[in-house]
């Protein structure tokens, strides 16, 4: 009688075999991986884009009162100089405008953010040259702005009434917890004008420049040195800011013998107002304004959102009838859509698993093998706390783009443990035999996924750092996806199952088990006959299949080359704001932009109403000579296309055509796609 070779069984003393065996310990490691996974998740960072901080250092640099010229020639020039021999910068992009000066220097790849930061403070700080009226340099890396949402504000009113309400919401919205910017679309100086006759003044005996210095005197706080006490010391200053019109007004301008006064407002006309320039704003037809509002690094977007949200509404319902708020660009429901998304797709990949490996294989691996998903996922987020990855917009993306493979190295497990029971051995002995030979393909298989993510991580300059979380959360989703396979999976799987009659009310579903077994044998039949004739066929003529697989890789390339497939570097996507970009001459007037603008913005109303009604029409904007004095930008967010019966692409065709031509414009464009 020979003897029979036989398998070795694997050591039952190995770390995957001990724990096949002792379902207890490995019930605890997975309730231990989901409730620490659940408490992290509470605390996890939430925002739109992934924080980041720039490879730019900025410098911004406040001369109240200069002209551009003098900016640059004082404060730009000087600061250039500094800090051009500093090692580890390279470009440096200056600005020089009305008051201000900002300079963007880049940091070279490599180099230590900062480091270099603390050389050019130290740069900046050593300057003697500046103007006596310059405020302090601010010297910051260039922090990416956490932008949460948007509010609208409209009114038939003044000017005056619009900035003041911007004003109030921006104080409000900067008193809540978690909001650090808020900037309207347009900035605008507030100026104090006083205008007098010149016969009064010649009846005065008074010149301008005198008017002038007598208004600068009274209307500025004066220090007046300190006293020092046995208490401590106290500093006195006289108060004498003046920041609207009407305090302006009581300015003593002449005193008489007999103590009689002539003010400021016995003379001049005084009107509070803004410094002018060529910006005109308006916002769904009338006069307006857009409020961008950022959130800090550490709040909850959707938490942050809601409250804001909410403070517009209430504010809202406060208002007189000619004013109003809205929001027409709710930034957070992409954010809410996109965790909608993760949350959808998870639950049809479980059903999905359940179906096909309940077919192919048996409903108990099948369930097992659907709840190594919401269980690999939850459990990452405690390792990425601990990494600083937040939930946003990308580390999404990579749940989603994760979510088909992370059950492979289950179901490699899994099936392996099911082979070995197909064929006689004991479900103790399946499992542990099954786990243990599937060792080094699911390291394997793992490995060479996360292997797949490691260049993103390497990923130089700004694109590397807002990719990031991508291929971390790849890499941590894989890895305690490895976990699950080897060290919980298999215990789940190590059970007797024991026979049983289905409830009378159950028998139906008797049907659904002899669906399985007839696609199992199925399946086996194609896998003995018709997949090994082919494998058979294909090695026996491997030339042959070798030709075959190049020449069609050979005919992809050449269709790539063709040019038949479009590159870009950035997806362009339709978006739901429409937008016409106007230029016109440089000579041309304010007047001009603006009535050519509301002319774009009328044909773009008649467009909309024509292919469905005003209501597709979430808000519409005009924004004028406020990136250039010779540009303007017509806008129209429309509702999302799900709700609306035309494309973006027809309501641009049809807005074209309404438009017409316009000789007296440079360009006229229209655009609705966006990159990523």
């Amino acid at each position: 009688m020979k003897n029979q070779a036989t398998i070795p069984s694997p050591s039952k003393y190995n770390p995957i075999s001990w724990m096949a065996q002792n379902s207890v310990a490995a019930n605890l490691l997975m309730l231990l991986m989901v409730a620490s996974g659940f408490l992290y998740m509470q605390n996890i960072r939430q925002e739109m884009q992934p924080n980041y901080t720039y490879a730019t250092v900025v410098i911004e640099m406040n001369y109240p009162g200069a002209s551009p010229e003098e900016v640059e020639e004082s404060i730009v020039l000087a600061i250039e100089a500094s800090i051009k021999s500093i090692e580890g910068l390279g470009r440096v992009t200056s600005t020089a405008k009305e008051g201000q000066a900002l300079i963007y220097a880049d940091i070279e790849s490599g180099e230590s953010l900062d480091r270099v930061l603390q050389n050019v403070r130290n740069a900046v700080d050593g300057i003697t040259s500046f103007p006596s009226d310059t405020e302090r340099p601010s010297v910051r890396l260039d922090d990416d702005a956490r932008w949460l949402t948007t509010i609208g504000v409209s009114g038939n009113t003044s000017e005056k009434v619009i900035y003041d309400l911007v004003h109030r919401i921006k104080n409000d919205l900067l008193a809540m917890d978690g909001i650090i910017q808020v900037t309207p679309r347009v900035e605008k100086e507030l100026e104090i004008s006083i205008e007098i006759p010149q016969a009064t003044l010649r009846s005065l005996n008074l010149t301008l420049p005198e008017v002038a210095l007598k208004v600068g005197l009274a209307a500025n706080d004066i220090p007046s040195g300190d006293i020092e006490t046995t208490s401590g010391q106290y500093v006195l200053r006289t108060e004498g800011r003046r920041e609207h019109g009407l305090e302006f007004a009581e300015i003593p301008l002449k005193t008489d013998a007999d103590g009689s006064q002539v003010t400021l407002g016995d003379v001049a006309n005084i009107v509070d107002g803004f410094r002018e320039n060529s910006s005109f704003f308006s916002y769904n037809g009338a006069l307006g304004m857009i409020v961008y509002v950022y959130q800090s690094k550490n709040s909850r977007t959707i938490e942050l959102a809601d409250k804001v949200h909410q403070y517009v509404d209430e504010l809202n319902s406060s208002l007189p009838d000619n004013l109003s708020l809205d929001l027409p660009y709710k930034r957070v429901d992409r954010f809410k859509s996109r965790m909608n998304i993760l949350i959808e797709n998870g639950i049809i990949g479980l059903l999905l698993v359940i179906l096909v490996l309940g077919i192919f294989l048996n409903p108990r691996l099948a369930f097992w093998v659907a709840v190594s998903i919401p269980l690999v996922f939850i459990s990452s987020f405690t390792i990425l706390y601990y990494l600083d990855v937040s939930i946003n917009m990308i580390s999404m993306f990579a749940f989603i783009m994760t979510l088909g493979i992370v059950v492979d190295d289950a179901i490699i497990v899994g099936e392996s443990i099911h082979e070995k029971k197909e064929q006689g051995i004991s479900t103790r002995e399946a499992v542990i035999q099954g786990a243990n030979d599937m060792i080094i393909p699911v390291l394997f298989a793992v490995g060479t996924n996360i292997i797949a993510f490691i260049p993103l991580l390497m990923m130089p300059g700004d694109m590397g750092q807002y990719l990031r979380s991508l291929p971390i959360v790849a890499v941590v989703v894989f890895s305690v996806s490895l976990i699950e396979a080897l060290f919980i999976l298999p215990a789940h799987l190590n059970a007797k199952r024991n026979k049983y009659q289905l409830p009378t009310f159950l028998k139906p579903l008797h049907r659904t088990f002899l669906l399985r077994e007839r696609v199992a044998l199925s399946l086996n039949s194609f896998r003995d006959v018709n997949f090994k004739r082919i494998l058979h066929w294909s090695i026996d003529h491997r030339y042959t299949t070798v030709v075959l697989f190049t020449g069609g890789l050979m005919l992809t390339a050449a269709w790539f080359q063709s040019n038949r497939i479009e590159f870009n570097w950035y997806a362009r996507i339709p978006s739901d704001q429409v937008s016409a970009r106007i230029t016109m001459p440089t000579d041309a007037s304010v007047e001009e932009i603006i009535s050519l603008s509301k002319y774009i913005e009328t044909a773009g109303i008649e467009a909309v109403a024509e292919l469905g009604s005003i209501d597709d029409v979430q808000s519409r904007s005009i924004a004028a000579g406020i990136n250039s004095p010779s540009y303007s930008r017509v806008s129209f967010d429309l509702v999302s296309e799900e709700n609306r019966g035309f494309t973006q692409k027809e309501f641009v065709a049809l807005w074209r055509d309404k438009a017409g031509k316009q000789p007296h414009a440079q360009s006229l464009r229209f655009d609705y796609l966006v990159g990523f």
